[in-house]
């Protein structure tokens, strides 16, 4: 773990890579992933491979100064959540949903501290994409999970803590996901403003 940590390339090409393993077919199409959909549910059944990949986000990510590295790994997570198989009671289900408490740590300590992903195009998009991913697909072990990335980052006051948790839960009531985008760029700003009054 600790040689990969120091090396963005070489950290940007794995999570690249297990991105596009995990990446599921769009909803309503079947065999638009890799190898004909065979890749997902063989890495997904890996559940050794999973926890590892699980337990280095959290060494990685919230000190990555990589917008490259950030995005795929993010990429990799979102991917992860994204697919009709976590949808339904199975062993997938179960390993993703254990994952999500280390996910929501290290993104929550990331979203506080890392500048980049305060612009949607530094990594903030594929956030996104795991937050409402994460809360569709897994939504009693997402808030739990959430919750406690929240409750890690101590420093951050509880009013910016839940207005990030009532942001992801009122996706429905933004039209265009830009307008909810924007919105949730800010408060990663506030996020990040209320950490750094704390480090000065």
């Amino acid at each position: 773990g600790a040689s990969i940590v120091h090396q963005p390339t070489l950290l940007a090409s794995v999570f690249q890579l297990l991105a596009d393993v995990v990446r599921p077919s769009p909803p309503g199409t079947t065999g638009v992933g890799l190898c004909n959909d065979q890749l997902r549910p063989r890495l997904l059944s890996r559940s050794a491979l999973l926890s590892r990949c699980g337990s280095l986000i959290p060494i990685v990510l919230p000190n990555c100064s990589s917008v490259p590295a950030t995005t795929a790994i993010l990429l990799f997570v979102a991917h992860l959540v994204g697919g009709d198989d976590i949808l339904q009671a199975s062993p997938e289900r179960q390993v993703v949903a254990s994952l999500l408490p280390e996910l929501c740590a290290a993104l929550c300590s990331a979203l506080a501290s890392t500048e980049h992903l305060a612009d949607l195009d530094g990594g903030l998009t594929s956030a996104a994409d795991f937050l409402l991913g994460a809360a569709a697909a897994l939504p009693q072990e997402f808030a739990a999970a959430l919750s406690g990335g929240l409750q890690h980052q101590q420093q951050l006051s509880g009013r910016i803590r839940d207005r990030l948790k009532a942001h992801i839960s009122n996706r429905a009531s933004y039209p265009k996901l830009g307008d909810w985008l924007r919105e949730l760029q800010d408060i990663v700003g506030e996020l990040q403003r209320e950490s750094r009054k704390v480090a000065h």
